[in-house]
């Protein structure tokens, strides 16, 4: 089952957040077991190409093994950039945010522990 990286930034238009969305998925790529693309939808009839989803990312093999890596690689974005927001969506109703509030190592471990239970209990 595929899961849903979404990000969000007030301060930053769609271009930059879709610039950003991009550059995080081929982070994931090269620096983890993760699988990301940016998110495509179908293409809207009479448009060319297809239509694609502002700052959302498709992860693959998104596991309790590959949270931490995952992390870590949010985490050095939340460093540079406060005001971003991460949610990670695994299933229908199942969700975790990742904020810089997040980030001191008390939360981090609490954050990480929080998106493995979510994975483990995806299924429910």
């Amino acid at each position: 089952m595929n899961s849903i990286l979404s990000i969000r930034c007030n301060e930053l238009s769609d271009e930059d957040i879709q610039e950003l969305a991009a550059d995080i998925a081929a982070t994931l790529n090269s620096e983890s077991d993760l699988s990301a693309k940016l998110e495509e939808k179908t293409g809207t009839q009479g448009l060319k190409g297809d239509a694609l989803t502002i700052g959302q990312i498709v992860l693959t093999a998104l596991t309790s093994g590959t949270v931490v890596a995952l992390i870590n690689v949010l985490k050095s974005y939340v460093e540079r950039k406060s005001s971003l927001t991460f949610e990670v969506q695994c299933g229908e109703h199942r969700k975790i945010s990742i904020r810089a509030e997040n980030m001191d190592e008390k939360r981090f471990d609490e954050t990480v522990q929080k998106a493995k239970d979510l994975l483990r209990n995806r299924e429910l």
